[in-house]
């Protein structure tokens, strides 16, 4: 049987093993998205099934998009993929290895890219435990880096403790550590060379948390470097679930309200009815309940970025969910108080002009 899924890739859901999470993994940012991408359409009564992936799904979601090149790019991706081992550790120092998929295949005449999961991944990925995490696949769809997904994934696997606070939690940045998990095998680096905290700082860790922070559900507060004498040898990192709305959930926000992507120039970001939005939002706004004159003077007072904003902000507390009364209540108020703390109109504008 095979199994394809007709919904938004974005509104899926990836949940694994939190061994699977702290494995050590090796892979291009572009293998682990196909992996994620997977791992969404695969549940309990699907895992021994064969996963077809749509060609346009990856297409757009892997920036996989010349049309001459698709092929070829594709099946170097799943010979690489087909290559990759995953190294669990063992309570006792020794290790499991297993291979992510068994069999790739790319029908053109379909449009479908399939495969089978390694049976062996069936604990980490089909049986759901109380050692299990879970996230929209939208958080880590739009990270370019590799490291950045793998961070985000483990800090995920701990955020249970606490919900709705501060966390922190330590990783070692040398191997003989044996009291901490050692980054660069959780993060997939490796070589002389990251043995300094300034380089796997310059190389890795800033840009992960610039992604994490502006694209996912999670927010990095700080990251305190732990010394032994001079060297740094371990780092602290404080994080929480986020405050604000992401990037993707913007995206998502604007869809919501049927915006044309294409159609909204990066320069259209005067506040007033010439906005070329401005008359499919006013539409949207009515749907949610608001009077006519309301929604009117709501975009004639704040711009349409600054109510699609809004509107995010409350779909993420929807899906959260935290709203406890009509979502068109949180709406007017959302207008009203600015929940979102609307102050960039840069970042919007960038998300509504793709």
């Amino acid at each position: 049987m095979d199994i394809t899924n007709d919904q938004d890739p974005n509104n899926l859901i990836v949940q694994q093993s939190n061994r699977l999470i702290r494995s050590r993994q090796f892979m291009t940012s572009n293998e682990k998205k196909l992996v994620s991408i997977g791992i969404a359409y695969t549940n309990s009564h699907s895992f021994y099934d064969t996963i077809e992936i749509h060609e346009d799904d990856i297409r757009s979601l892997l920036n996989l998009k010349n049309a001459k090149g698709f092929s070829s790019d594709l099946k170097a991706l799943s010979k690489k993929l087909m290559s990759r081992v995953i190294e669990m550790p063992l309570p006792d120092g020794g290790f499991e290895q297993y291979h992510w998929v068994r069999n790739c295949k790319y029908e053109p005449s379909r449009k479908t890219f399939s495969f089978k999961w390694d049976e062996s991944l069936a604990p980490h990925i089909a049986v759901m435990s109380r050692d299990f995490s879970r996230w929209g696949l939208a958080n880590t769809m739009e990270m370019e880096s590799f490291y950045a997904s793998r961070l985000y994934e483990n800090l995920k696997s701990e955020i249970w403790k606490k919900p709705k606070g501060v966390l922190t939690v330590r990783y070692s940045l040398v191997p003989e550590n044996l009291e901490l998990d050692y980054l660069g095998d959780l993060l997939g680096y490796k070589g002389k060379s990251y043995e300094q905290w300034a380089n796997v700082r310059r190389r890795v860790v800033d840009q992960a948390v610039k992604e994490i922070n502006s694209l996912s559900d999670i927010e990095v507060i700080d990251i305190k470097p732990l010394k032994d004498g001079k060297k740094v040898v371990a780092i602290e990192i404080w994080f929480r679930a986020s405050q604000k709305p992401t990037r993707s959930e913007m995206k998502l926000g604007a869809k919501a309200l049927n915006l044309s992507e294409k159609g909204l120039p990066g320069n259209a970001l005067k506040l007033s009815e010439k906005h070329p939005a401005y008359s499919e939002v006013l539409r949207k706004l009515v749907t949610l309940g608001l009077s006519s004159k309301d929604a009117s003077q709501a975009l004639s007072q704040y711009g349409v970025e600054y109510v699609v904003h809004n509107i995010g902000y409350c779909m993420k507390l929807e899906r959260m969910g935290q709203v406890k009364s009509s979502l068109s209540g949180l709406v007017r108020k959302a207008l009203n108080e600015d929940f979102a703390k609307y102050q960039d109109l840069q970042v919007l504008e960038g998300e509504l002009a793709e």
